[in-house]
C-alpha cells in the first residue's frame, strides 16, 4: 500500500503497471490465484492512455528483462502506440530474444510500427529463409505477418525479398503471402506472370491477383 500522506507521480505509476504486465507475462506465479483476463486488458489499456510518455519505461523494461521472459504483452503495447523508437527495441528482442510465442508478436509489432528499419529487417529474415536458414524465423506464421508487412511498405526494396519469399514452400499460407504482397507493386507483375509459366500450379492465383 502507499503510504499515508505521499503521492506517486505519473512515472511511479506507469513503472508499477509495467511491473505488473511483466508479471503477468511470467505466468502470473507471483500471485495466489490467476487474475481475471480483464484485469490483463486493463493494464495494457492503461498503458496504451500514456501513449508516448510510457515509451521510455517500456523500453527500459523490454531491455532489462528480454532475456529471461517472453513479455508478450508488453510488446503487444508498444505496436498499439506505434511510436517508431520502438522499432530497435522490438527488433533486438526478436533478434536475440523471442521464442515461438513472442516471435509472431515481435513480428505483428513491427508491422503495426510502419518502420523502415523494421522493414528492412523483415526483409533481410526473408533473405536468410529463402536461403535455406531455417533459424532465421521462429514460426512459419512470422513468415506470413513479414511478407504482409513487406506489402504494405510501398517501397521498391521490398520487391527483392518477395521474390526469393515465392520459394518457400511446404509452409501455410506460402507462397501465397508472398505472391499477394507482390501483387501490390506493378513492377513486380512480370515477374509473376513468369512464375505462372514456371508453376502452372499457381496460375490461377497470379492471375486473380494481378487483375484486380
Amino acid at each position: 500500500m502507499w503510504p499515508a500522506g505521499e503521492f506517486m507521480n505519473r512515472q511511479e505509476f506507469i513503472q508499477t503497471l509495467v511491473t505488473l504486465l511483466v508479471t503477468i507475462d511470467r505466468g502470473m506465479s507471483a500471485f495466489d490465484t490467476p487474475l481475471p483476463e480483464k484485469v490483463e486488458e486493463s493494464i495494457k489499456l492503461a498503458l496504451i492512455g500514456f501513449g508516448n510518455e510510457a515509451i521510455p519505461i517500456l523500453h527500459e523494461n523490454l531491455s532489462r528483462f528480454a532475456p529471461d521472459v517472453d513479455l508478450n504483452s508488453l510488446i503487444e503495447v508498444l505496436g498499439i502506440i506505434r511510436n517508431p523508437s520502438s522499432t530497435s527495441y522490438i527488433i533486438e528482442f526478436h533478434k536475440n530474444h523471442s521464442s515461438f510465442l513472442s516471435g509472431l508478436v515481435a513480428m505483428n509489432a513491427l508491422r503495426k510500427l510502419r518502420a523502415e528499419a523494421g522493414y528492412l529487417y523483415m526483409s533481410e529474415l526473408l533473405l536468410r529463409q529463402s536461403a535455406g536458414d531455417q533459424t532465421a524465423f521462429n514460426t512459419s506464421a512470422e513468415i506470413v505477418v513479414a511478407c504482409k508487412s513487406l506489402g504494405e511498405w510501398d517501397d521498391p526494396q521490398a520487391m527483392k525479398p518477395l521474390m526469393e519469399a515465392t520459394r518457400i514452400r511446404d509452409i501455410q499460407g506460402m507462397p501465397e503471402a508472398a505472391i499477394d504482397a507482390l501483387a501490390k507493386y506493378p513492377k513486380a507483375h512480370n515477374f509473376l506472370k513468369n512464375l505462372a509459366v514456371e508453376d502452372p500450379s499457381l496460375k490461377e492465383l497470379i492471375a486473380k491477383v494481378t487483375s484486380s
